[in-house]
């Protein structure tokens, strides 16, 4: 082909379920004259088929395969086949933005750079987030075109994924990836591309989506000596290269970034790190400090840096394994130590010798802001406050309002919230910060403030540290539910510079109250228009238009808004529905569901559907009374028309939220996602007493707003099984990110081995039984086919059959974590808890709730040879094992009344 502006080279390796996205985003460039080199590394699924199907389709696309070996000499490969003007180098698994290799290319050749680079932006399954260490690069005040000695940030990029590098440079200067190393794989060439080059075009442009996929699985998999080799390697070239083109005065950025990566590698991995290995891992770290200037770790901030630093350079074979058996212990409790008047860090216990690297001269303040709104003169504030790295056990937390003008403070106490979640989001529970959190308050200003300009700030006290900060608005949504307000003898104005909290309030008259209202309505104006003429969202502006035309009529009907997810009626919502429908309660009550679902055949006989997505959908959920769901609101009932009226007009949502849940909460502590300030429910409803202590002691939530009824879906609960059938029915693991990672999984690969296992087969053929397996819906969307176990093992994936349907005609179920298991109890049936990775779970998945295993309904079991003795005991008709979940405190029965309770909770709030 003719030369090419840009090769692209992408190497795959088992990328059968992303590749794809990857090549078909290559497709949709807005660039022409592009060579795609497509390397096939070894693959052993379908991905060397895929790859030559497009480049048999298109005559740009260039296939190679070749055996497995090291990414790097693949990428080697891919380099010499490149005839491009650029070269690009990205994974199988990354997306690009289809104008992002025209803006990169014409960057460059209009600037005559030889590297162009924009921003990335990272993915999961769950979330989108932009690359930490690219912040300090794309710094509004930083030039376009720049040079690395004049602009060392440059030096940070941390990948190759997102640049486009001129093939000239490399040949010239016989840049390639060093093929010896794994880890930091990108580093070296980009850096010797950026020493090499005269010009770089920087673009702020997200140019690329990266797929983040890291778990504890590929942190367990790299906690090798051969990673820290590579890291050791990557140093020692690096080092050598500046010396060797003399810029070794511009090392330093670098230099921190590496002696930083390496520790917070250390740190990530001594869990897994085999103890038998330590000396091996001392001398590599040894080698990797004394690499390391004294000046770096002299000014390094970090206050176990220098201990870190000590300890290698001293290479005392005690000591690391004591700082390893430390860093790998995850019961440790790690808040600040006082000795002798003054606050150190931890290590300060175990390392006395070195205390004086450890005090804590400073601490730092972390504060959150959940609920802030303004109504006429009346400040709503809620969220949470703590100091860092310390207990804080009976912490003080306090507003103050301080006046520009004179430096008056009015002070405002905080009623202590307990939030056991902020322990276990912040530190995995080695710090203790419950008390960090603080009752939703309202202030009345004008009560308290004389006429002024205001300062807000938040302070918290614990023992005999203070710290006090601005009140800091992260989030535009939490601002916008403050605007300016006027009373009858006040105007009261809140304003953000750095989004920090400022109030000007002032005694007024008529005129002066007009001006504010004034100033408000402009700047919703402004705002709606935007919406129209910059963004082109008409649909949001109509919203607009018509709530202002229909508001007063929908609200008139007191409507209430029924659902569940965008595309089901099976749960506690439908079942809530119909027995509001079928005995004619309320009028205007109405279920959300797309026609297009399955579910909705079940669900439209009871009449009174909304099509979600629709503009009635939107209006209604801005004018209803009440909007209940047995799931999260905001992720399935909110339009995206909805969230974006909210932000200009916060006040338009006047209706109570009720959750009428999915199951029953104890298991495991959830309460960092459904806690009051964060969710905001004015009804919870929960199914026994020993529950709702637990919501309204951890989540925020008054006694009255916390209702025992039970679950609505239990009256339709009966016992229709046969007494042969075995339902195994797991919950997820939010490590599992993509097919390859769930069909290597430790978790997927017990269920497989279980319903592989001969001796499994022998006891179903034996005793006539069947098993139905069920895997959550969050597994079956990155699980590929399985195989077919046996004729008396099938598997039903979401919409063949509903999990209530499931559970009535099952006689025994296999699960791990799942509240399903308290429905199957509620009709007196076995429960085996197959909690094979108890720690694990309650590590990274969740925290662990008030219900313990001791506590549990049934067997609790971690081996594939306790399940079958259990399946045994069943088939046996073991009397004290079928008794077992007979007496379950967790859960309240009642005659068909849990729809019945539900709706008399709901109407009555």
């Amino acid at each position: 082909m003719e030369k090419a502006k840009i090769s692209i080279v992408v190497v795959a390796h088992n990328h059968e379920d992303v590749l794809k996205d990857c090549l078909n985003s290559l497709l949709g460039q807005s660039l022409t004259n592009l060579q795609i080199i497509v390397i096939d590394n070894g693959s052993t699924d379908n991905s060397k088929k895929l790859i030559e199907e497009y480049s048999n389709s298109h005559k740009n696309f260039q296939s190679l395969s070749i055996d497995f070996t090291a990414k790097n000499k693949a990428r080697n490969i891919g380099l010499q086949e490149a005839i491009g003007e650029f070269i690009a180098f990205i994974d199988a698994d990354d997306i690009v933005n289809s104008s992002s290799y025209e803006k990169l290319y014409d960057g460059a050749t209009k600037a005559n750079a030889e590297i162009a680079l924009g921003n990335i932006q990272l993915f999961n399954g769950t979330r989108k987030w932009e690359h930490h260490d690219l912040k300090s690069i794309f710094k509004k005040d930083l030039p376009q075109i720049r040079q690395f000695d004049q602009q060392p940030e440059l030096l940070l990029n941390p990948s190759i994924k997102n640049m486009i590098i001129k093939r000239s440079i490399l040949s010239d200067n016989q840049i390639q990836f060093n093929e010896n190393i794994t880890e930091q794989q990108d580093l070296l060439f980009t850096q010797q591309s950026f020493i090499c080059s005269n010009k770089v075009y920087v673009t702020s442009d997200i140019v690329i989506n990266v797929r983040d996929l890291t778990n504890s699985d590929v942190i367990k998999q790299t906690s090798t000596l051969d990673f820290f080799n590579d890291l050791l390697i990557t140093q020692t070239e690096l080092l050598n290269y500046y010396k060797l083109k003399d810029v070794t005065s511009h090392y330093a950025h670098i230099e921190k970034k590496l002696w930083d990566y390496y520790l917070t590698s250390l740190l990530t991995k001594a869990y897994y790190f085999p103890s038998e290995q330590f000396d091996e891992l001392l001398t590599i770290s040894s080698d990797f400090a004394n690499n390391m200037s004294e000046n770096q770790i002299e000014h390094n901030t970090s206050k176990i840096s220098k201990v870190f630093y000590t300890i290698f350079v001293n290479k005392v074979s005690e000591e690391f394994n004591l700082l390893m058996r430390l860093l790998s212990d995850r019961t440790l409790q790690k808040g600040a130590v006082k000795i002798e008047g003054n606050y150190y860090h931890y290590f300060a216990k175990y390392f006395p010798n070195y205390k004086e690297y450890l005090e804590i001269k400073a601490f730092n303040l972390y504060q959150k802001i959940e609920i802030l709104s303004l109504r006429e003169d009346r400040l709503q504030v809620g969220g949470f406050a703590f100091i860092e790295e310390i207990n804080n056990d009976d912490s003080i937390k306090e507003i103050q309002f301080t006046n520009k003008s004179n430096g008056q403070v009015i002070t405002v106490t905080l009623e202590t919230l307990e939030r056991s979640d902020l322990s276990y989001l912040f530190s995995k529970n080695s710090i203790n910060y419950n008390d960090g959190g603080y009752k939703t308050t309202t202030i009345e200003l004008s009560e308290i403030l004389p006429d002024g300009d205001y300062e807000v700030s938040i302070s918290v006290t614990v023992e005999d540290i203070t710290i006090k900060k601005p009140l800091h608005i992260f989030y535009f949504s939490t601002k916008a539910n403050s605007k300016p307000a006027t009373t009858k003898t006040h105007s009261i104005v809140p304003y953000f510079p750095k989004k920090n909290l400022h109030i000007r309030i002032k005694k007024t008259g008529l005129l002066g109250r007009l001006k504010t209202k004034i100033q408000k309505s402009f700047r919703d104006l402004v705002y709606e228009f935007g919406l129209l003429v910059l963004r082109r969202e008409w649909k949001s502006f109509l919203i607009f238009f018509l709530y202002r035309l229909t508001n007063r009529h929908y609200r008139n009907k007191h409507i209430w808004l029924i659902g569940e997810r965008k595309d089901t009626a099976q749960d506690n919502s439908y079942h809530l529905f119909k027995y509001i429908q079928k005995n004619n309660l309320r009028e205007n009550c109405y279920y959300l569901i797309d026609k297009n679902a399955k579910d909705y055949e079940h669900i439209k006989e009871f009449g009174n559907i909304v099509q979600y997505g629709s503009i009635k959908h939107t209006l209604y959920l801005l004018t209803c009374d009440k909007t209940i769901n047995a799931y999260s609101e905001r992720a399935n009932m909110y339009t995206h028309e909805y969230l974006q009226v909210l932000k200009c007009h916060p006040e338009w949502q006047q209706n109570q939220k009720i959750l009428i849940q999915h199951g029953v909460i104890g298991v495991s502590r959830v309460n960092h996602v459904l806690n009051k300030n964060r969710m905001g429910y004015s009804l919870f409803i929960v199914s026994s007493d020993f529950e709702k202590d637990h919501i309204v002691n951890e989540f925020g939530y008054a006694e009255n707003e916390v209702a025992v009824t039970g679950l609505a879906r239990w009256d339709a609960l009966e016992n229709t099984g046969n007494g042969k059938t075995i339902l195994i029915m797991p919950t997820w693991r939010n490590w599992n990110k993509s097919t390859q990672q769930l069909m290597n999984s430790e978790y997927f690969n017990r269920y497989l081995s279980l319903l592989s296992n001969p001796d499994l087969h022998q006891i179903l053929e034996d005793n006539d039984l069947n098993i139905i397996f069920y895997p959550h819906y969050q597994t079956q969307v990155y699980m590929k086919d399985v195989p077919d176990f046996h004729k008396r093992i099938k598997v039903i994936r979401q919409g063949e059959e509903t999990v209530q349907s499931l559970l009535k005609r099952s006689d025994l179920l296999i699960t791990d974590y799942s509240t399903v298991s308290f429905d199957f109890s509620y009709m007196e049936k076995p429960v085996i808890f197959y909690q094979f990775d108890y720690k694990r779970f309650y590590y990274e998945h969740y925290n662990q709730g008030p219900i313990t295993q001791e506590l549990l309904f049934g067997e609790v079991v971690s081996e594939e040879e306790q399940v079958l003795n259990g399946i045994k005991k069943f088939a046996n008709k073991d009397q004290q094992f079928l008794e077992n979940t007979v007496e379950n405190p967790f859960v309240i029965k009642t005659s068909k009344q849990h729809a019945k309770l539900n709706y008399e909770a709901i109407a009555n709030r």
